[in-house]
């Protein structure tokens, strides 16, 4: 194989690698949201909201990416219903008779 063929076999852009995004804690994803950091990790233990939980012990750490959390609130058809499960019904005072 002579320099010619070597040069045609190599692609003419190399792929970059996707841009690293940090993990973030609790307390961003809830100033993120609105909503209490308490909030964030009932959504998470549900399911509703992607997390990554860290250790296996009963006491986890939850860390997030912001675009992950982003995505579920772009994405049309859970956002109704995701959103609605962020609000947090109050409790009403019993009327005395």
């Amino acid at each position: 194989m002579d320099w010619q063929q070597k040069d045609s076999a190599i692609p003419d852009k190399v792929s970059t690698p996707p841009e690293f995004e940090p993990f973030v804690a609790t307390e961003k994803v809830a100033n993120f949201l609105g909503i209490t950091p308490r909030r964030v990790l009932e959504l998470a233990r549900a399911g509703d909201i992607p997390a990554h939980p860290i250790g296996h012990g009963r006491r986890r750490t939850w860390r997030f990416r912001i675009s992950e959390v982003n995505g579920v609130f772009a994405a049309p058809a859970r956002t109704t219903a995701l959103q609605s499960s962020l609000v947090v019904p109050r409790r009403q005072k019993e009327k005395s008779a």
